[in-house]
């Protein structure tokens, strides 16, 4: 919200948003693994934790893709405004903490565990 506010102008309102943001990246990387260990059995943590970091890679690797593809959709259509930008990265936000809420109302899946 401060980096929409900010409107690409305010080097406080914009300093301060990528700060917070980047609170929220530290906490990506640390908190899955803890958050495996204590939802799955100790046997299937490292399977899961690997699911994880395959799928947070993923994202993360076509996350440009995405903003390019807002960026060239915002200058055929409509004027270039870093809002527009900003919107985006809320809205996928929003979407994670909504995924996150709708997954905690379900128990977690039983995963097999393979025997070699």
């Amino acid at each position: 919200m401060l980096l929409i506010l900010s409107a690409g102008t305010s080097a406080p309102l914009l300093i301060t948003g990528v700060f917070l943001f980047g609170f929220g990246i530290g906490n990506a990387t640390s908190m899955p693994p803890l958050i495996a260990q204590q939802e799955f059995p100790k046997a299937e943590v490292q399977r899961v934790v690997s699911l994880i970091v395959a799928g947070a890679q993923a994202a993360c690797a076509f996350a440009p893709v995405c903003f390019a593809y807002v960026h060239a959709l915002s200058a055929a259509h409509i004027e270039v405004s870093s809002v527009s930008f900003f919107a985006t990265a809320g809205t996928v936000q929003a979407l994670a903490i909504l995924l996150m809420l709708v997954g905690a109302r379900r128990p977690a899946p039983k995963l097999a565990v393979s025997r070699r």
